[in-house]
């Protein structure tokens, strides 16, 4: 049996627009919100047209769009938030609930910031990336940056620590590279791996294989890497017709992987099959920007997309899961079964 999708509409229930624009252009998203609030409801809520609407715990509004997150690796409340106007905040989901104010702001990137990794096996760092070019390494208890990697020669997309190396770090860039780090010898790269001459949106370490890796490209393309080899790829996944916006590694079977694009496509593959595309998702009308497996449920997946969706399913679905209705207005006199304004529009 077919396993149909639940969607989780965005608090506003719009969709983003859909005119086509460069790489660039089209991830500068900002939000308007200026007062932070507290939002504490039952979580979610089922709509009456059986979608689900996610109620947030806990809300904190920005003066700019808020473009990762990452929880911390060392304390159940805390997590931090990576913004379009260079900053990175650090949130108690307590203590900066009542206040409205982050714990602590880093502002030293000067652009917009991508992307925020919270190291799995160093537990006191993380790390940034930036579209200045630079990747930063971290210390929630420090006012600066412990480090500053700056080799890249364009905007840098995404870094993610490696889950069994407290020292390794991987960087995607747009200068068309990807570079390992080990921030504890310095700050110079100890391998550089040139994918193409086209911008490298995403990467991830295998789960399984300390020395495997996978990127995403704006060539449409996945390649797999060894940092042991690494003038070649293993090998090259091809299935997308649009720029790859994030790829990710199964936690539970090491040959799996799960890709996102601006095709408003999401594939899944198994690099040990004779043809690695088990499966393409086209359940979103707008271009998708993130994807992964569930760690606890070994065949959920989710995506999110500019569509304002939020899909949960099962990989065993054999076709695009289907898009569900919007939700309507509430009868007269009944309350709309929706998230309370909390959240901030964007």
């Amino acid at each position: 049996m077919r396993q149909r999708p639940t969607s989780v509409s965005s608090a506003t229930g719009a969709s983003t627009s859909s005119t086509r624009c460069s790489h660039r252009a089209r991830r500068r998203h900002r939000c308007a919100c200026t007062h932070p609030q507290r939002v504490q409801r039952d979580f979610p809520t089922r709509r009456r047209d059986g979608s689900l609407a996610l109620n947030p715990l806990c809300a904190f509004a920005t003066n700019a769009g808020v473009y990762d997150c990452a929880w911390s690796e060392t304390h159940p409340h805390q997590l931090l938030s990576a913004c379009a106007d260079g900053s990175i905040k650090l949130w108690d989901v307590i203590a900066s609930a009542s206040s409205g104010r982050p714990l602590a702001a880093w502002t030293e990137h000067s652009a917009e910031v991508q992307g925020v990794d919270w190291n799995l096996v160093g537990k006191e760092t993380f790390a940034t990336a930036s579209w200045d070019g630079t990747v930063r390494v971290w210390a929630p208890e420090r006012p600066s940056a412990l480090l500053t990697l700056a080799e890249h020669t364009h905007s840098v997309y995404e870094a993610r620590w490696a889950p069994r190396h407290m020292s390794r770090l991987l960087s995607a860039s747009g200068d068309g590279t990807a570079r390992l780090w080990d921030p504890v010898a310095g700050s110079a790269s100890v391998l550089t791996l040139r994918a193409g001459p086209a911008e490298l949106l995403s990467l991830d370490w295998s789960k399984y294989d300390e020395n495997y890796f996978a990127v995403g490209s704006v060539d449409h393309s996945i390649s797999t890497w060894d940092v042991r080899a690494p003038h070649s790829p293993v090998s090259t996944l091809q299935g997308h017709t649009s720029a790859v916006r994030r790829v990710r590694y199964c936690p539970h079977r090491p040959a799996l992987l799960l890709s996102a694009s601006y095709d408003m496509g999401v594939c899944l593959w198994d690099e040990s099959a004779p043809n690695p595309l088990c499966r393409r998702y086209d359940h979103h009308t707008e271009f998708v920007a993130g994807a992964d497996f569930s760690l606890f449920q070994e065949a959920a997946l989710a995506s999110v997309g500019w569509d304002g969706q939020l899909y949960v399913w099962m990989q065993d679905a054999q076709t695009a899961p289907p898009r569900p209705p919007m939700p309507g207005p509430a009868a007269p006199g009944e309350p709309i079964d929706a998230p309370a304004g909390g959240g901030g529009a964007s």
